[in-house]
């Protein structure tokens, strides 16, 4: 059985965001004004964050070595610099740090695609390189920066996948979350954005981070009721046969008497199809697992 284990979320008290796009209730919101109180990012002229957009390379570099490092040589000539697309541009003092630093390689054609929208194993890289992370080589180049973000609960819920762009909220985010080693606000894992299917027990921070962003079901299972019991293993045993995707929160019928209430559910094995809206598609009380899979792979 894969379990995820998430922790509520704590008060992390920062200044006034002064940012008028960015509101109280937008999910990075807490992270955006901590790297506008700690100068790392200021923002657009017009007053603006743009906490939804999405960040380039160049961008995400320059954001990361301010926030970590100090540029000593702020010349904009790249001629030192071995990437072969990498031309005079504001960027270059950066990425020049994040080069000496070893934040950052480039690709095997020796480009560095500065333009290029970052993805989320790029960005944990650069970021677990910054901040001082020590990595052990895997087959899979990304695999440490991930499960070093995992570990140290950096990895945003609204990350839903390996290759996920990121957003600039999502960027204030992970500079929070690593420079002031906040482990228990709310955080995805490696298997998760991997897409392999889960079965997982059910807890409300586990919700709170899949609800609204990731299709998820919630089956209602009691200890005492035998088909129950041997649905659960099904499931388990043949977790591969399932899309990729798939993930199952496990609610204990006889606990979450309010949760069975929300969703009215009155039988066990009854198993509720959540949308990546939080919306539910579909409620199925059976032990035909083939309707479930059904139910599961329309939603997907």
């Amino acid at each position: 059985m894969k379990l995820l284990t998430l922790f509520a979320l704590p008060i992390f008290m920062t200044g006034f965001v002064s940012f008028y796009d960015v509101p109280d209730d937008h999910p990075n919101m807490v992270a955006i004004d901590y790297v506008q109180d700690e100068g790392i990012v200021d923002g657009y002229d017009d007053g603006s964050y743009k906490p939804d957009q999405t960040i380039n390379r160049a961008e995400f570099t320059k954001i990361i070595v301010e926030a970590w490092f100090e540029v000593e040589d702020d010349s904009t000539d790249s001629s030192d610099l071995e990437f072969t697309d990498v031309e005079d541009a504001w960027y270059v003092p950066y990425i020049r740090t994040a080069q000496a630093e070893g934040l950052i390689d480039g690709y095997d054609d020796g480009t560095f695609k500065p333009a290029d929208e970052i993805n989320f194993v790029e960005a944990a890289k650069i970021i677990s390189e910054a901040s001082g992370a020590s990595m052990i080589s895997t087959e899979i180049w990304y695999q440490p920066y991930v499960y070093h973000l995992q570990s140290n609960g950096a990895i945003p819920p609204t990350v839903l996948s390996l290759d996920h762009f990121i957003t600039r909220g999502e960027m204030a985010e992970l500079i929070l979350r690593l420079r002031e080693e906040i482990t228990d606000f709310p955080s995805s894992t490696y298997d998760v954005l991997d897409g392999y299917p889960l079965y997982m027990e059910y807890s409300e921070s586990l919700e709170s981070v899949l609800n609204g962003y990731r299709p998820y079901v919630l089956y209602f299972h009691a200890d005492w009721c035998p088909t129950c019991v041997a649905l659960e293993e099904y499931i388990q045993e043949n977790l591969d046969s399932f899309e990729y995707g798939t993930i199952f929160l496990e609610v204990d019928y006889d606990e979450y008497l309010e949760l069975r209430q929300d969703y009215g559910i009155v039988t066990q094995y009854t198993f509720v199809i959540l949308d990546d809206v939080g919306e539910v598609t579909d409620t199925l009380t059976t032990n035909n697992v083939a309707w479930v899979r059904e139910a599961i792979n329309s939603t997907l």
